[in-house]
């Protein structure tokens, strides 16, 4: 078995690019046992070739639709080999990630989507009110490992390090092209909504496959001072509400009703809460009420065969 190792791109910095790419060049798999493919979603300067011609099987690939979406499902297409890494262009991968992924991948050939930990670099301190959101950010760490045929938080992989079966990839790319809801799941421009990865993972539990997270899977999740702000956590915090009542319509039967206790809690937070919190739950509330109006405009305007 080979590894497709895929990074997919927009408008990245370049040196910490460079320090992905760099971290890729020091894995102890021999290049011969993996690609490289670089899909480069539309940046404003078109990323160089000579960026991975030290790969003898490393390519750029220009991807002109914008969103995480698209330059995943041309990664899908372009890819040659029986498993799917993809790196982001913020993580730095352990020297052993791709010899453990195929390890894995070869002594769990049930399980169909997988990661590890997501190690948080920071470029500075994040402020102390914001340390409980930090795994928003796709920081989670994890001391042994799980594996599970449900949705689950320990279990099912985030996109930072994901590795995928190509059957769960292809399936995946033909449930989009039948239901265009899931596009919106999608990063693009500055939305901040990230339920594909999710979305990907979890096809793996429709072919009857199991997900999993391992402790010897270990990559560093670089975070910008960018993100370490009040507006940034907020916008994500009300993109994850998008895209989770996204999931929950196109995934019904992971939809985990909010009980009551819960409710209540989220209204003495936004009453009572610190002003922070408050902002939080009132914008996440905002995201899931217009989401559920796109929804409902989105399958009146279906025709019957996708719905």
């Amino acid at each position: 078995m080979r590894v497709s190792a895929i990074i997919c791109t927009h408008n990245p910095k370049p040196a910490l690019l460079n320090r992905v790419l760099d971290a890729i060049r020091g894995q102890d798999l021999a290049p011969e046992n993996f690609e490289l493919l670089v899909i480069d979603n539309a940046s404003r300067e078109p990323l160089s070739p000579d960026l991975v011609s030290w790969h003898p099987q490393g390519r750029v690939i220009r991807e002109e639709r914008a969103g995480l979406t698209h330059a995943r499902l041309r990664s899908i297409r372009e890819a040659s080999h029986p498993l799917l890494v993809f790196i982001d262009d913020d993580n730095i991968p352990d020297p052993t990630y791709f010899r453990a992924a195929l390890e894995i991948a070869t002594a769990y050939p049930n399980l169909g989507a997988f990661c590890g930990s997501m190690i948080p670099e920071f470029e500075v301190p994040p402020p102390a009110h914001l340390l409980p959101y930090i795994e928003y950010l796709a920081c989670s760490e994890v001391d042994r490992d799980y594996w599970s045929n449900f949705d689950w938080k320990w279990s099912t992989p985030s996109g930072a390090g994901l590795c995928v079966h190509r059957t769960v990839a292809e399936e995946y790319a033909r449930k989009i092209s039948q239901d265009p809801l899931r596009t919106a799941l999608g990063r693009s421009g500055k939305r901040l909504s990230s339920g594909e990865d999710h979305d990907l993972a979890l096809t793996a539990t429709d072919l009857g496959l199991g997900v999993g997270r391992f402790s010897r899977l270990r990559l560093w999740h670089v975070i910008g001072r960018e993100r370490l702000t009040d507006d940034y956590i907020i916008r994500l915090y009300a993109g994850i509400g998008q895209c989770t009542e996204v999931l929950h319509t196109i995934r019904p039967r992971f939809r985990r009703p909010r009980s009551r206790l819960e409710t209540l809690r989220r209204c003495w937070q936004l009453l009572r809460g610190p002003q922070f919190e408050r902002r939080l739950i009132w914008h996440r509330w905002g995201a899931e009420r217009a989401a559920r109006r796109q929804i409902r405009a989105a399958l009146q305007d279906a025709p019957a065969s996708s719905r």
